[in-house]
């Protein structure tokens, strides 16, 4: 597996819709099934509609990453929520997924590494991320 030096985070594309769309399904199921109700996860378990959202939002200005592998496939994303969600609080990541084939590579971190630079780079002075508590992955 590839380790943070060989991850390259660039800005998505919207021919990257369909894998984010299956990242995002697979990362879902792989950090909450064991804890989430069967039905609930099943409401997101179609990556051609995880897809098409994301196609739906493009027009939307936020920053969009993806994280790709030492061989060029798109392991990973984040996507900037905007306006922020938390009061008093000035940048937002609303989604941060990696295919869980490349869990613990370093993937995430170099998309919040990112991520932070360019909040960085337009001013912001706090940035808020959350995930479930039971998610033991995301919050470590």
């Amino acid at each position: 597996m590839a380790g943070i030096n060989e991850i390259q985070v660039r800005d998505a594309r919207i021919e990257d819709a369909d894998r984010i769309g299956q990242i995002a399904v697979d990362a879902w199921q792989f950090a909450y099934s064991s804890f989430l109700p069967a039905e609930f996860m099943a409401t997101r378990a179609d990556p051609a509609l995880r897809a098409q959202r994301t196609r739906d939002r493009w027009h939307e200005e936020v920053i969009r990453l993806v994280a790709l592998s030492s061989y060029g496939e798109v392991i990973g994303f984040a996507f900037e929520e905007r306006p922020c969600q938390v009061a008093g609080i000035d940048s937002e990541i609303g989604a941060l997924y990696v295919d869980p084939k490349f869990s613990r590579t370093g993937a995430g971190r170099a998309l919040v590494q990112e991520m932070v630079r360019r909040f960085i780079a337009q001013g912001a002075r706090s940035m808020a991320i959350h995930t479930l508590a039971e998610n033991k992955i995301g919050c470590a």
